[in-house]
């Protein structure tokens, strides 16, 4: 394979018969890094973990009419496009959100594979620009995460079947309800750990801005006292632990402490903790308090100083009941 660059367009030239591959736009050249816009410590995409009625869904409506572009530096207007696999779009006001577009794409247990393949329709028509959407809300995983894991069960190559062997090397037939990794479900699990970073990488990079709700999970009653005591996605196998790590910011929900942010007020007391306490593990790549409310425009307009000034108190007997 060889690279070639400057007078032959920055094309990739291989033995095979795909079509050169332009790789130009992937370098960062000193000129464009002169002619952006200074804009400090970007974040472009986020994982938000919660408890249903936490107002993950409603806060939403702070995405902002305007942007950063990450790439410039320069504003620009946002064009969001809403993936509705809860049914919760519905508690977004469509007045406040009129950049929305939204599309169901439901958890059908009678039609995985449909399901499976409106998503992978939806990447496509993402990356051939038939659609042109800005921002990116997967809302929420357990649907996706329920669709991956009964597309499991498909006999190849949809997806991994039932058949197993055993130590003894002895075929049988796993059961489609088995959750034992060492019964025949641990083909199922990885199969679901892969397809369903796939999706999420995928749509990541569809958009100059991406946000991921999930349901939160409670610490393991088996993981008491120990390291791996904490919260996290309720999601299948060992993706709880792998999703965190694909996103730049976590976030998790938690009641403030009678803070009189409007924003705070609005969500109901709920705002984002976004540093670990309490063993929510959240992270951040932004110079933001512990606890800010649920706004958007942190992430999106780089608004982050506002909040440095006034920060929001959590309320630790609120974390001391949910644990």
């Amino acid at each position: 394979m060889a690279v070639k660059r400057g007078g032959s367009g920055g094309v990739i030239l291989t033995k095979t018969s795909a079509e050169p591959i332009d790789i130009d736009d992937l370098f960062e050249r000193p000129d464009d890094r002169k002619n952006k816009q200074p804009v400090r410590y970007q974040s472009t995409n986020v994982l938000v973990i919660g408890d249903q009625a936490t107002y993950k869904t409603k806060s939403l409506e702070t995405i902002p009419k305007e942007i950063i572009d990450p790439k410039t530096g320069e504003f620009k207007e946002a064009r969001v496009l809403h993936i509705d696999a809860d049914d919760r779009s519905a508690v977004i006001d469509r007045a406040k959100a009129p950049h929305f577009e939204f599309i169901r794409i439901p958890y059908d247990p009678a039609d995985n594979v449909g399901t499976w393949e409106r998503y992978n329709g939806l990447i496509e028509r993402l990356r051939n620009k038939q659609y042109e959407f800005n921002v990116g809300i997967l809302d929420t995983l357990s649907p996706l995460a329920m669709t991956a894991w009964d597309l499991s069960w498909e006999e190849p190559p949809i997806g991994v079947g039932t058949l197993r062997m055993n130590k003894r090397g002895e075929a049988y037939h796993a059961s489609r309800y088995t959750t034992d990794y060492t019964n025949g479900a641990d083909m199922n699990y990885e199969f679901v750990k892969q397809e369903m970073r796939r999706i999420i990488f995928a749509l990541m990079r569809r958009f100059d801005y991406f946000i991921c709700t999930a349901h939160l999970k409670n610490p393991y009653f088996g993981d008491a006292g120990t390291a791996k005591e904490k919260f996290t996605a309720d999601l299948q196998g060992g993706l709880k632990d792998v999703l965190p790590r694909m996103f730049q910011e976590v976030y998790f929900t938690v009641k403030s402490r009678a803070s009189t942010d409007p924003l705070v007020v609005a969500n109901q007391g709920w705002c984002w903790q976004t540093q670990p306490a309490n063993k929510k593990y959240a992270r951040t790549c932004l110079p933001i308090p512990a606890n800010v409310p649920m706004d958007y425009g942190i992430i999106m307009r780089n608004e982050w100083q506002r909040y440095v000034d006034s920060p929001v108190e959590a309320a630790i007997e609120e974390q001391e009941d949910v644990s």
